[in-house]
This record gives structure tokens, C-alpha cells and sequence, in this order.
């Protein structure tokens, strides 16, 4: 009976070591596949659309150019100087050289002289609508108090013009009346000048100035 005893737990053992005698530690392993290296230069790169710049923009670069006024020299046609235009009180409009100065300087008489010396200067005399331009003429021949001759000047519609060498002082100087109707308004200029070198340029300016006058 002991003997039979022994011979089923020998068999029981040898049974239970058959089962549990399993697989290595090798076999538990776990075989991971290897990952597979993307070659960098087979990578895609992100799809990025740049847009273009417009170097030009969007707006309009618009510049304004201030013009400034000028008068033609008398007797130029392609010389002109800038200058400022000024309403008289006396009723008319009258273009100023720059450098020139326009006052009122008694009842019935404007005054435009140079800035930088004003022995140069231009007299403006309206002596009402009674004086005629003949009147004015007589008038002035009478009382010249030196040589006085016709002098041509080239400003329209003028109804005389004359040249007066006086002696002021201890200088020379010269006179220049111009006698001109504006419809029935006549207006007497005198024009004052020392002798100088840029004499000529002066009287050039102040006749320029006489030609631009104009009545509303």
C-alpha cells in the first residue's frame, strides 16, 4: 500500500514539474521591431505660402507746390521777379517786388520804396476825377524843376512819360513821371531814383510794378 502511496505522488510531481518547467527568460522576452529612420532630406517641410509685398503701397504720394507770384521786368518777357499783390484804398490793386514796401502815405497818394533805402521810390497820386491827363501834363511841365524830356517806356496805355535830371543834395538823381487814364480816373507816378549802379534795375522794377496796377 505505501509502495502504491509513493508511486502516485512521484507521478503527481513529476507532472506538475513537466508543466511548470515553461520557457527561458530569453523566450519572455519581448522582441520590439526596430523603428525605421526617416532620412532628413526625404522629410517634408510645412507648405508656407509667403505673401508678396507690394514695394509700391497702397496710397498715392501727392505733393502740393506753392506758386509764387511774379511780374515780368519791363521790357522782358522772360525775366520776372516774385512779389506780393496789395489793394489800395484808393481803389486799385497794385503787384509789390519783393523787397519793396507798399504804404499809404497821404490823402490821395500811395508810396512804394525800397526797403534798403528809401530815397528809391515810387509815388502814387490820384487827383480826382476833375484832373484830366492833359491837365496833369501841362501841370507838371510847368513846374519841373530840372531838364526835363520825353522818355519812352514801354507800359500800355500810358498818355505820357518824361525824364527829369535834377540835382538832391550833393547827388544826382532823376524823375520819372508817367501820366496813365484807368476808364476816367487819371493817375500821376513819380518815380525817384539817385544815381547808382543798379540804378536801371530799380527803375525796371518800379515800372513793372506800374504796369501791373489795375481798377475794380
Amino acid at each position: 500500500m505505501w509502495l502504491k502511496l509513493m508511486g502516485i505522488i512521484i507521478l503527481v510531481l513529476a507532472l506538475v514539474a513537466c508543466n511548470t518547467s515553461g520557457t527561458t527568460d530569453d523566450d519572455q522576452e519581448m522582441i520590439t521591431p526596430p523603428i525605421e529612420e526617416q532620412d532628413p532630406d526625404e522629410m517634408e517641410e510645412p507648405n508656407e505660402t509667403e505673401e508678396p509685398v507690394n514695394e509700391e503701397g497702397n496710397g498715392t504720394e501727392e505733393g502740393t507746390e506753392d506758386q509764387e507770384d511774379s511780374v515780368t521786368d519791363n521790357g522782358s518777357d522772360e525775366q520776372t521777379k516774385p512779389g506780393s499783390e496789395f489793394e489800395s484804398e484808393l481803389g486799385y490793386t497794385i503787384f509789390v517786388v519783393d523787397g519793396y514796401e507798399f504804404t499809404a502815405e497821404e490823402p490821395r497818394t500811395d508810396q512804394v520804396f525800397l526797403e534798403d533805402d528809401g530815397s528809391n521810390l515810387l509815388r502814387i497820386f490820384t487827383p480826382g476825377r476833375e484832373t484830366t491827363s492833359e491837365v496833369a501834363e501841362e501841370n507838371l511841365l510847368e513846374h519841373a524843376e530840372g531838364e526835363i524830356i520825353e522818355y519812352p517806356v514801354e507800359i500800355d496805355g500810358i498818355d505820357y512819360a518824361y525824364e527829369e535830371h535834377f540835382q538832391s543834395g550833393q547827388e544826382e538823381a532823376y524823375r520819372y513821371h508817367i501820366g496813365k487814364t484807368f476808364d476816367d480816373q487819371t493817375v500821376t507816378f513819380t518815380i525817384i531814383l539817385p544815381v547808382g549802379e543798379d540804378m536801371e534795375e530799380k527803375k525796371d522794377d518800379f515800372f513793372a510794378m506800374i504796369d501791373s496796377i489795375s481798377f475794380d
